[in-house]
């Protein structure tokens, strides 16, 4: 299956907050928290797997197919590539304020955010073709899911090793988490879980799970009782307690990022930049905002 054509982030500079949306052509389109269009702006002309924010020092690092980190500075405008890596990147997090996490097929690898070489790296078949990442900064470990090996694998940072790899029967291309004891992935072929991590014996345990009858491109919790999940060409709200989909609700895109912006609306992107606004009860569309941000 083709790696996603668009990836983006949750931005939040300027006291107030942005959604960034990364697309083909090279571009940033720059939304408000009104989904009001604000300005876009060129990346590179390499193409972007992945995207983050780092509040810290108000700047986007994107992880390319030319295996390059960059970063882009909101305070001077200005870009720098961090470091030429060995591979395409697939994903990119920020473990503290000194350094960065790459995920790679294959191999995952720690290096200064101010640029340098790494100074950690693993290296295994078992990873595959990782397609999704999240932090567990309490416990220094990272959720990782991998498309090829259809897996959810537990990485611990002080160990450099891996400490759990579940089979899920599934290619993971999103994963979202409360906390250690609330983490929402793809499983098996049109389902969905919910999993809880026992720390003490590094296992998943199985919680519930639900059948959508699709793939599962963007996952976003809501609180304990509700998570959003966008899949080919519709959206379903899991109520958790009652281990019910509602709101099955079709569209014409393939739903890649999800991002709640009120009480009551969500926004999903297009892969041409531009976005939707949906209300929660009932699921509608409440705003389209169609080609808007062209350059």
């Amino acid at each position: 299956m083709q790696f996603l054509l668009n990836f983006l982030a949750l931005l939040a500079y300027s006291k107030a907050q942005y959604f960034a949306v990364y697309t083909e052509d090279g571009f940033l389109r720059l939304w408000n928290q009104s989904a009001e269009y604000q300005s876009h702006l060129y990346f590179t002309d390499k193409k972007i797997n992945s995207l983050i924010y780092d509040p810290d020092v108000n700047c986007i690092y994107g992880g390319s197919d030319k295996n390059e980190i960059t970063r882009f500075s909101f305070e001077t405008n200005t870009f720098s590539q961090i470091s030429n890596e060995s591979k395409s990147v697939n994903e990119v997090g920020k473990i503290n304020s000194t350094h960065l996490v790459g995920c790679y097929d294959g191999e995952i690898s720690i290096r200064p955010i101010n640029g340098g070489k790494s100074f950690k790296i693993f290296t295994s078949d078992q990873l595959g073709k990782l397609r999704a990442m999240k932090l567990l900064n309490q416990e220094q470990k990272i959720l990782l899911g991998s498309e090829d090996k259809q897996t959810l694998i537990l990485y611990c940072l002080i160990q450099n090793n891996i400490l759990v790899n579940l089979p899920l029967g599934s290619g993971i291309l999103a994963i979202d988490t409360l906390n250690k004891n609330f983490i929402v992935s793809e499983c098996h072929v049109d389902y969905v879980c919910l999993h809880s991590l026992k720390s003490e014996i590094n296992e998943f345990s199985l919680l519930k799970k639900i059948r959508l009858k699709t793939k599962i491109f963007a996952i976003k919790i809501i609180n304990e009782r509700f998570v959003l999940l966008g899949g080919d060409k519709i959206f379903a709200l899991w109520n958790v307690t009652m281990n019910r989909a509602f709101g099955l609700t079709k569209t014409d895109y393939k739903v890649r990022f999800l991002e709640i912006i009120t009480n009551e609306t969500f926004i999903a992107a297009l892969d041409d930049g531009s976005i939707d606004v949906w209300s929660f009860v009932p699921i509608k569309i409440f705003n389209g905002i169609r080609n808007a941000g062209k350059k």
